[in-house]
């Protein structure tokens, strides 16, 4: 009886928790959807897909820079129409795109839209007026264009402009407006009010080009032919006064000038720009300007060139406001000439006299102001100090000497010869083997020694490796 009891009261048991349970899963709320989406990745362009003979194009800017004008077109265009059209209505940055409606552009429209279409070419300037090109063929290509760096042609655009034509092309290669514009003599902080305004009330947008007439110039007619010398100023302004200038010499440069960033503000106040053209037949290893005292002392100091050569045919510019010794010469009343010298790798010298009063900022050194050459009575010797020390006496001797001051006369009498300067002094007739010894004294009393004969050469440097112990 206790077993059939047991069991009665198991049963009993489980039903109670099988009502229990049951009980207990009508209590629970339902189970809600997910907050999350689930999906496959969605589809993915790198540029916008623009339908092929649609009512736009697309373009998008992947060069790295901010894209100021684009312009699209074929031959037909090109012969009724060779000027640039901007399609852009604001500058387009990197990475960006844009979509050009042709219903702006009716001519553009029709030529996109025929059959047949014929290639077209794009022309696209940057804010630093770089020009990018490419082809674009309306049946074959997306009708999204995707400029990249690859298509920067920096040899394009102003190349074909003839010079001694009759036209004078000045480029404005910012992205400021130009307001004036001027070609003359005059360099810009000498500029009066009384110089003419190329553009007159008109202005030069960022990209734009002014084309002047030779004819419109009759006061330059002498600087616009091959055989002048002639250095002039483009100076131009924009809107908020910003000065840009070159220097443009008619002879050897292109008649298209572009003005960009780099003419911004050069030269400023108190700079005094001289280009220095060689056509000495050798490349120059020096290049001097000096005042009157310093080259009639001889004391070259000062090398323009630095690191650089000047090779025959090249030129440079240099700034002689940076040279303190010329302040006198370079004022305005002053009548003072500057001494221009170069030397080449064996010394030889070349001179000439420059007068900044005359307004001229270009100069050739030519075959014909070769001087320091053996004359006669003996060769004129240059001599370079490198020792890092002023150096107070030097002697010249035909013998080695143990006591150098017993070589006689001090070559450089009551001078002191600066470091990093140059001496000249002449010697006597001697023979093309004959070697020649050279003494030099710091104010220690440290000696340097040097050796030369004729066929080293016009030109002998010390360096601080030449101590005689």
């Amino acid at each position: 009886m206790k077993r059939i009891a047991c069991a009665f009261l198991f049963g009993v048991s489980v039903f109670l928790m099988l009502i229990g349970c049951v009980s207990a899963m009508e209590e629970m709320p339902a189970e809600k959807p997910g907050l999350a989406v689930v999906a496959s990745p969605q589809r993915y362009t790198l540029y916008p897909l623009v339908p092929r003979f649609g009512d736009v194009v697309g373009l998008t800017n992947a060069t790295g820079y901010t894209l100021t004008s684009f312009d699209l077109f074929n031959a037909t265009m090109l012969e009724a129409q060779p000027d640039t059209e901007n399609l852009l209505t604001s500058e387009l940055e990197d990475g960006q795109s844009v979509l050009i409606a042709l219903s702006g552009h009716p001519t553009l429209k029709q030529q996109l839209l025929q059959e047949s279409a014929e290639v077209f070419v794009y022309n696209a300037y940057d804010w630093e007026g770089d020009l990018y090109w490419g082809s674009f063929d309306p049946e074959k290509d997306a009708w999204n264009i995707v400029l990249t760096l690859d298509q920067l042609d920096q040899e394009a655009s102003l190349e074909d402009i003839p010079s001694f034509g009759p036209t004078i092309v000045v480029a404005n290669h910012t992205d400021a407006v130009l307001q004036s514009l001027y070609i003359g003599h005059v360099p810009p902080q000498q500029m009066d009010g009384s110089q003419t305004n190329l553009l007159g009330t008109q202005s030069l947008d960022a990209n734009k080009e002014a084309r002047i007439a030779v004819a419109d110039l009759p006061e330059l007619a002498e600087d616009l032919v091959f055989d002048a010398y002639a250095t002039l100023y483009v100076t131009a302004f924009d809107r908020e006064g910003n000065r840009y200038m070159k220097l443009w010499h008619p002879t050897t440069d292109r008649w298209a000038v572009a003005l960009d960033y780099e003419a911004l503000s050069y030269p400023g106040e108190g700079q005094y720009p001289l280009t220095i053209a060689n056509e000495t037949g050798r490349t120059l290893w020096y290049l001097y300007a000096l005042s009157e005292a310093a080259y009639q002392a001889g004391s070259y100091a000062g090398d323009l060139l630095g690191l650089d050569l000047l090779g025959e045919g090249e030129e440079t510019t240099v700034d002689l406001a940076n040279l303190e010794d010329l302040a006198q010469a370079l004022r305005g009343d002053a009548d003072e000439a500057v001494h221009i010298v170069g030397l080449d790798s064996d010394g030889a010298t070349y001179h000439r006299l420059y007068r900044p009063r005359e307004g001229t900022t270009y100069l050739v050194l030519g075959s014909e102001d070769l001087v320091g050459v053996p004359q006669e009575g003996g060769p004129t010797l240059l001599v370079r100090n490198e020792t890092g020390e002023d150096l107070w006496f030097l002697y010249v001797s035909s013998v080695e000497l143990t006591e150098p001051e017993q070589g006689g006369k001090d070559m450089l009498g009551d001078a002191i010869w600066e470091n990093g300067t140059l001496f000249s002094f002449s010697l006597p007739p001697i023979e093309s083997e004959t070697v020649m010894y050279l003494y030099a004294y710091d104010l220690y009393d440290t000696v340097y020694h040097k050796t030369w004969k004729l066929s080293d050469g016009w030109d002998v440097t010390f360096r601080e490796e030449d101590v005689s112990f």
